[in-house]
Order: C-alpha cells, then sequence, then structure tokens
C-alpha cells in the first residue's frame, strides 16, 4: 500500500481495489495524507500470507517491496 498512490489511481477509474500492508498504520496515513478513498479494501499483513489465506483469484498484482535499492530476500523466493 504505502501512500496507496496506485491504488488511488485504479479506484478512482472504478476498478475494485484490494491493498495489503505489513505496517500497521500505513492505511490511516495513507486515507488522512493521501487521498486514500475508502473504497480501497486494506489489510494489514504480509502479502503472501493474505492471498494465500484469500485464495482469491486477482487481475493485476502490483509488488512494491523496495527499501532503497533492494527487495526483502524472501520475496525472491518460489512462494513469492
Amino acid at each position: 500500500l504505502g501512500a496507496g498512490v496506485v491504488p488511488r489511481g485504479l479506484a478512482r477509474r472504478g476498478i475494485a481495489v484490494d491493498a495489503v500492508d505489513v505496517e500497521p498504520r500505513i492505511a490511516e496515513v495513507a486515507r488522512d495524507y493521501f487521498g486514500l478513498p475508502d473504497s480501497v479494501s486494506v489489510e494489514i499483513g504480509d502479502a503472501r500470507t493474505v492471498l494465500r489465506r484469500r485464495g482469491a483469484s486477482y487481475d493485476l498484482i502490483v509488488l512494491d517491496a523496495f527499501a532503497g535499492e533492494s527487495m526483502p530476500w524472501h520475496l525472491a523466493t518460489v512462494e513469492t
């Protein structure tokens, strides 16, 4: 989710958006400071776990997990 720029843009085009972030306060920040609409569903947790538990099908998954110039090692696994 982060600041919610991509989810916000998709939602404004009428696309249903589910967002996941591991940081507990990020949804509040995205809504209060970056205009994330209430129509964007936000779940706090590890996206791999959330996707596995939901078992849902998605048309598009955007992964932005970079910190600096690299992403966390566990996101380069077969499971991910």
